[in-house]
């Protein structure tokens, strides 16, 4: 369900046949957890226990969640970048955050995973605080929740 939302979400602008906006890459990256501990309040996994709502600043992972972080109808991805755009560059930028339990992200906790090249980086870097979601719940009650999302910067052929 979220990769149809994040298609739907993140669908380009088409300009002069080109994409104007980066689409989210579908599927989405799995939410492991990363490989060092960049929230260290983050539930430890347990798959023999149900989830359940902690403290306030409990950050969940994806498959802690019982509805899991989704894009708000209309939200926009990265605009693709002008220079990228002229040099007919493509790339994807991956790139780990979190949602607060209203829906925004957290600016201080945006990490660019992985990125082709600095100005795909820069453009999702520009456009994460900006963009809005239906926060994670658990027991019916909205949560923060970690997300790694991937951008795909490409051009229509």
């Amino acid at each position: 369900a979220l990769a149809g939302l994040l298609v739907a979400c993140g669908a380009p602008d088409l300009v002069g046949g080109e994409a104007a906006r980066a689409a989210p890459v579908v599927p989405p990256v799995s939410q492991a957890p990363p490989s060092r501990d960049p929230m260290p309040n983050a539930l430890p996994a347990d798959p023999a226990q149900p989830p359940r709502v902690m403290g306030p600043n409990t950050v969940y992972f994806e498959y802690q969640v019982e509805e899991p972080v989704r894009p708000v109808d209309g939200t926009r991805g990265p605009l693709y970048p002008p220079e990228a755009r002229a040099a007919r560059r493509e790339g994807e930028v991956l790139v780990q955050f979190v949602v607060d339990t209203a829906g925004r992200v957290e600016s201080s906790t945006i990490e660019i995973l992985r990125a082709d090249a600095p100005d795909f980086a820069a453009a999702v870097r520009e456009t994460l605080p900006g963009m809005r979601f239906h926060p994670g719940r658990v027991g019916g009650r909205p949560v923060k929740q970690l997300v790694q999302q991937p951008f795909a910067f490409r051009l229509s052929r």
